[in-house]
């Protein structure tokens, strides 16, 4: 794989940096357009910048061919978020949104609420949270939103990771009925749960 970099990743890591350049202006240089879209940019946190193992990983090293195929991995996965035809609906709550870009460092969302009144607004969701979690699907393990919050150490990046996910056409969403007393207040969310639908990821 060389040096492992994708062309896609580098366009989109390209289109990721002007527009952080365009958000980055002076605000007497800048237009009401783009203060009006810094002022509602949201970044989701991610709990291991520096790319520290996360608390559910093996301690056994991976082989080369294993960490090759999760590179592989990720890069597909980001090809299939870009290829997503917008808008896309959350499987919970309410709104939609629009992927922006997808790189190796983030994937960026335009998202517009449901409701009257309420900002829409831009959403950056680390990629390494994205990939993280697709490694967890990839070896065939059922994941919720319960999973994807501890993994994002957070409610706000558990549910993007969720609402990303469940667009991929790979990934399976089973969804409680109606009658198993689900529902999407605060504190009990609906109950839905991530299957990837391929073989789980050869793992060595």
């Amino acid at each position: 794989m060389g040096d492992g970099s994708d062309p896609a990743d580098d366009a989109a890591d390209d289109a990721a940096d002007d527009a952080w350049r365009r958000w980055e202006r002076a605000p007497d240089d800048a237009s009401d357009d783009d203060m009006a879209r810094a002022a509602s940019a949201e970044t989701i946190y991610d709990p291991n910048p520096d790319g520290e193992a996360p608390a559910f990983a093996a301690s056994d090293a991976i082989s080369d061919a294993a960490g090759a195929a999760d590179d592989d991995a990720f890069a597909a996965l980001l090809r299939m978020l870009r290829a997503l035809p917008g808008p896309c609906a959350p499987p919970i709550g309410e709104g939609a949104f629009d992927i922006l870009y997808a790189s190796a460092r983030e994937i960026v969302v335009w998202f517009v609420p449901a409701k009257d009144g309420v900002a829409q607004k831009e959403v950056a969701i680390p990629a390494r949270l994205a990939q993280r979690a697709w490694e967890i699907m990839r070896r065939g393990e059922p994941v919720d939103e319960t999973k994807l919050r501890a993994l994002a150490a957070g409610a706000a990046g558990g549910r993007w990771l969720l609402a990303l996910f469940a667009q991929l056409p790979t990934v399976e969403v089973r969804s409680p009925s109606a009658s198993d007393g689900a529902s999407d207040s605060e504190g009990a969310s609906y109950a839905v749960t991530l299957v990837w639908r391929g073989d789980p990821a050869a793992r060595s």
